[in-house]
């Protein structure tokens, strides 16, 4: 049999062809592929929260933390699994064993499956379901809006900027910094409610049994099978006011109005946020796997000039964290490393070896990397600081 070297003198048009291909596939791969700080590492990780305002730790762990780890419990391939009751909430953090990112995703649907299917008191707020991974650390860009003045006008902008941020692909989440969640007051009227003969207790009572997500099992259709819940929740103030609390024998109604006073609050501050000596609202957004940086962040900062141009006056939107900026750095560093030390190995080789084998070395470095970006497109790396790092380190390598 030739060797190959032999075969490839002998063909000379079939390897200058090879080359070219080599070459302008690098080179698409190189273009193509997400350009980021680091790589992204799936932990593998996830966080199931459920709210259950008022209760205390013992009352959580009956009601809410038994019966979800009991359907936990079915989950296959699980590593680790911790459970936390606390005033008002329960906390479950679930460790898979390692698996590709496919089985991950598909793992995770199978946590929102059995979650939904625990039996939970209906005063327990929707589960909140959530993955972790390194992206989760940093977020690839923070926008802060410093307003005076009206607060709530800021908070709409705020939370509007956040859903449309949301909307963009490959954005996995948006935290809002400096801005408390909204409550709904019910402020009850002691002498409207003796007048009505009504009991606080009876409008707890009532609200509670008007405000329910109940879990109805499942049905199965043919190969499928289909959750049932029977939900009939609050959507606003409103709704809450025109709430029966009791008809008399005449038919007159009494609603929740008529008694008391039902109005939407921000919670009291915990955080106070400024920037300038000016109050401010942050958002930070990360992304989510296999997400581009530099599309992402070029997307947002297109939406927040939008916002700039066209939003409120008295509030001024900053971006406070650029991602792309650490990127460009990093890896234009990294680059002329690369190149640097190339130059010195032609020099060297250049002094010991003569021209042609100088040459022959050197271009044997660059096409190297080229099917090195070929393999990464392919198997779904990025470019960032430790593969453009693992490539300076292999230049030896190559030429020995």
């Amino acid at each position: 049999m030739n060797s190959l070297p032999r075969f490839a003198v002998g063909r000379p048009v079939l390897v200058n062809l090879l080359m070219v291909g080599v070459v302008l596939g690098g080179l698409l791969a190189l273009f193509a592929m997400p350009q980021e700080l680091e790589p992204n590492v799936s932990f593998n990780w996830v966080f199931v929260t459920i709210p259950y305002t008022g209760a205390s730790p013992k009352e959580t762990e009956d009601l809410i933390v038994i019966p979800v780890e009991q359907e936990l419990d079915k989950l296959e391939h699980v590593d680790e699994l911790l459970s936390t009751a606390g005033e008002g909430w329960a906390f479950f953090f679930i460790k898979f064993e390692e698996m590709s990112r496919a089985d991950f995703v598909a793992a995770m649907q199978e946590v929102r499956m059995h979650v939904d299917q625990a039996v939970i008191p209906s005063a327990a707020e929707d589960p909140v379901i959530e993955d972790f991974g390194s992206d989760d650390f940093t977020p690839v860009i923070s926008i802060s809006l410093t307003f005076e003045g009206d607060e709530e006008q800021a908070a709409r902008v705020a939370e509007d900027l956040s859903d449309e941020i949301k909307r963009i692909a490959d954005v996995a989440k948006t935290q809002i910094s400096g801005l408390e969640d909204r409550e709904i007051w019910v402020e009850v009227d002691p002498v409207k409610l003796n007048a009505q003969k009504l009991s606080l207790g009876a409008v707890v009572r009532t609200l509670a049994d008007r405000n329910v997500n109940l879990p109805g099992g499942s049905i199965e259709v043919g190969r499928s099978e289909f959750l049932v819940r029977a939900i009939s929740r609050y959507e606003s103030p409103e709704e809450i006011a025109q709430t029966v609390l009791k008809a008399d024998a005449q038919g007159r109604i009494v609603h929740l109005s008529d008694v008391a006073e039902v109005r939407m609050v921000r919670a009291e501050s915990t955080v106070l946020s400024r920037l300038a000596g000016k109050r401010s609202i942050t958002i930070s957004v990360s992304k989510g796997a296999g997400g581009a940086t530099y599309a992402i962040v070029d997307r947002i900062k297109e939406l927040v000039e939008k916002y700039r141009m066209h939003g409120p006056s008295g509030i001024n939107f900053e971006i406070t964290r650029d991602s792309t900026k650490d990127i460009s750095k990093i890896i234009g560093v990294l680059r002329n490393n690369g190149l640097v030390g190339i130059v010195f190995i032609f020099c060297i080789l250049l002094l010991f070896l003569g021209t042609s084998n100088a040459l022959l070395a050197t271009m044997g470095i660059p096409l190297s990397f080229l099917v090195a970006f070929v393999l990464m497109r392919i198997t779904g790396q990025t470019i960032n600081g430790s593969s453009l790092f693992a490539l300076i380190i292999v230049l030896g390598i190559i030429v020995d």
